[in-house]
């Protein structure tokens, strides 16, 4: 009798130690499916109405495009599932994760990228953003060169979805030294633990250089993936590319308007242009002030991106329908007419035209038929 009470003891407390041996905030697997559940169906909530959007003015409006809305959907609420199950398997919390998870799903900076077809790229790379750090989860818990080669396949087709994704590799760095505890002397208490369920070693860590040469084959994706959008404005022509000096005051811009956005969406729009004084800004301001019939502040805007650059895509279109709807035929028919590469003006068509001739009347009616698409 005293035996089997010993026994039923040991068993007892065996199965006490495994309970306490998981780690803080492991829940079982249904209530993980649970949250999972409920993630999907708040992004379904909020996002499943785009179903019954249809395309821009764009395309033809007598498809369907539920579909292609549809699949963007889905696309996002697997990356916020796959949100929830990394940061879960990373820290061992559940409802932090979950709670993270959702606040990604549902943001208001993610209405873009779900809501219009053409962004569908953002959610696409966003799932691959998402898997490529579970399989370096995986990777870092138990390394092997088949889990780094998953690594680096699904960081490839991220790249390929969207180039946006070149800073992964700093991410995984970030992690290496913050949840993961894989840098040597920051590991806490709990990455050791954590590590060491996983089969990794969680003595000392690993030194930063050993950490950063680890990653070098996927720094050199994020390089060809920059070098190969170094080369497509060139391929596209001079004329689509922005000023560098622009560029640069975007990209100080965007950190900033991103990280209040994070906190606080307001004022988003679609799309941003890209500097207050640039000539994108410029000609999107006025586009918007030619569709509000105000043609000399359309004409003014369009003047001033004439003087940054002469060859920007659609402006002598633009500007030689308000011209000639503001009654200013001769100086429309100069921006209206093509004049050889880039629709550049022509003054000299403007002296040879000594007013009503039969080109400037055939003209003079193309533009205004082509008026609505200022």
């Amino acid at each position: 009798m005293s035996r089997r009470s010993n026994q039923t003891g040991s068993r007892n407390e065996s199965s006490a130690a495994k309970r306490e041996s998981r780690p803080a905030g492991l829940a079982d697997g249904w209530t993980v499916l649970a949250v999972c559940l409920v993630l999907v169906a708040i992004v379904w909530v909020v996002f499943g109405q785009t179903a019954g959007f249809g395309f821009v003015n764009y395309d033809d409006p007598d498809f369907w495009a539920g579909g292609h809305h549809l699949t963007t959907v889905a696309l996002h609420a697997a990356a916020t599932v796959l949100l929830f199950l990394v940061l879960r398997a990373m820290t061992g919390a559940l409802w932090r994760s979950a709670f993270v998870a959702a606040v990604f799903g549902v943001h208001p900076l993610r209405a873009k990228s779900v809501a219009w077809i053409a962004e569908r790229k953002d959610a696409l790379s966003g799932m691959f953003f998402m898997l490529t750090l579970w399989a370096y989860v995986r990777y870092a818990r138990q390394p092997s060169r088949g889990r780094y080669a998953a690594v680096a396949l699904l960081f490839g087709l991220g790249l390929l979805s969207k180039n946006m994704l070149v800073t992964l590799p700093f991410v995984l760095l970030l992690l290496d030294w913050w949840l993961l505890g894989r840098m040597k002397g920051m590991q806490s208490a709990e990455c050791r633990a954590q590590n060491a369920e996983g089969g990794a070693d969680g003595s000392g860590g690993d030194p930063l250089w050993g950490l950063v040469r680890e990653k070098i084959p996927l720094f050199l994706l994020s390089l060809g993936s920059c070098v190969a959008t170094a080369l497509v404005p060139e391929k596209l022509g001079a004329a689509a590319r922005a000023p560098a000096l622009e560029r640069v005051e975007n990209a100080l811009v965007s950190y900033v308007l991103y990280l209040r956005q994070m906190v606080c969406p307001t004022g988003l729009a679609n799309p941003y242009p890209l500097a207050p004084h640039g000539q994108d800004a410029l000609y999107n301001l006025g586009t918007a002030l030619g569709l509000k019939r105000d043609l000399p502040g359309a004409i003014a805007q369009y003047r001033k991106v004439l003087e940054i650059n002469p060859d920007y895509p659609g402006l002598h279109h633009n500007l030689g329908v308000a011209l000639a709807n503001s009654g200013q035929m001769k100086e429309a028919l100069a921006h209206y007419l093509p004049q050889g590469p880039g629709n550049q003006t022509g003054p000299t068509l403007c002296s040879e035209q000594s007013g009503g001739g039969a080109e400037e009347r055939r003209a003079g009616g193309d533009i205004a038929k082509g008026s609505q698409t200022l």
